[in-house]
């Protein structure tokens, strides 16, 4: 009888064990399948982070090119423009073609929330002044072609200022701190130029403040 009796009870007991059995590997299936999420979203997010991180870092060191890029624009504008008060030849020009933002215009948009509000509105003045800057560079190169002096003068100015003005925002960028631009010529002693050339800018801006009565050039 007890022999009897224990195999009712192991009858009985299987399709429980049984069921419960089907409970746990469906559990561990699920869990398996929620940690293996967890892992990719946490992969992924890692990769989306890191990918980000880069972005920025190359962002911020395209800004740190173009802004000695423009510091040797200024200071080659006041050299040809000293060449040209003192009716010196200008046989050649050491400007750049033209000064790219490649890295910052191709990244910018994918990771503009990583910036804080001036700063992105400093970028987009500073990416739509360049362009600016660009092209008084490829118009000072046609003139000289002509010999325009006086014409090539107003074009350096423009040239210097504009130059100025983008490095003005390549430096709020990078510190991320608001201040006031300096005036072109206290931006011109910051880049250590000589004052010799700074004067002989002076003068040029004054003649074409006289309609360049003072030089004729």
């Amino acid at each position: 009888d007890s022999f009897q009796q224990c195999l009712s009870y192991v009858e009985l007991s299987n399709p429980a064990k049984g069921y419960i059995d089907k409970i746990i590997t469906a559990s561990g299936a699920l869990a398996g399948a929620a940690l293996g999420f967890t892992l990719n979203y946490i992969h992924s997010k890692s990769k989306e982070s890191t990918s980000e991180k880069n972005k920025i870092m190359c962002c911020k060191e395209d800004i740190h090119r173009v802004h000695a890029y423009l510091a040797r624009v200024m200071i080659d504008s006041v050299q040809m423009t000293s060449i040209l008060i003192n009716r010196r030849s200008l046989l050649d020009n050491n400007f750049v073609d033209f000064v790219s933002s490649l890295l910052l215009e191709k990244y910018y948009s994918e990771i503009a929330h990583r910036f804080t509000k001036n700063q992105r509105i400093w970028i987009q003045e500073l990416i739509s002044n360049l362009q600016i800057v660009n092209s008084k560079l490829l118009e000072f190169k046609k003139l000289t072609i002509t010999g325009n002096t006086y014409q090539a003068t107003l074009i350096l100015f423009s040239l210097t200022d504009g130059a100025a003005s983008c490095a003005h925002y390549c430096s709020m960028i990078l510190s991320d701190t608001a201040h006031p631009q300096p005036p072109t010529v206290e931006m011109l002693r910051y880049y250590n130029i000589e004052s010799s050339l700074i004067e002989d800018h002076l003068l040029a801006k004054s003649n074409a403040q006289h309609g360049n009565k003072e030089f004729n050039l």
